[in-house]
């Protein structure tokens, strides 16, 4: 059965930032900001989960513990597609034009 939290953040980002350290592994920093400043004592005191994108292309890592927190990545291909930085122009955007 799936672990379950009783708090999930749904965000763009994860609140921690990926350094790859010169032996190869990967460690985890938290990111400065307002959102994680204010998140992150809620996510321990409430046995939370923040899911988001590590911001890095490609595949996402499994869920991870970092910062006291359980962290869910979501792969995302581009940070810049298309679709994600211009507006539909009209309210059939998306939706075939067949008739």
């Amino acid at each position: 059965m799936a672990e379950r939290f009783d708090f999930v953040v749904v965000a763009n980002r994860l609140p921690v930032d990926r350094r790859d350290e010169p032996d190869g592994s990967v460690t985890w920093l938290p990111s400065p900001g307002g959102l994680v400043a204010a998140m992150e004592p809620v996510l321990r005191q409430h046995r939370g989960a923040w899911i988001g994108w590590t911001g890095s292309e490609g595949e996402a890592p499994p869920p991870f513990d970092a910062s006291d927190m359980h962290l869910v990545a979501v792969p995302l291909s581009s940070p810049r597609s298309p679709t994600t930085t211009k507006a539909c122009p009209t309210a059939r955007c998306g939706r075939s034009t067949t008739t």
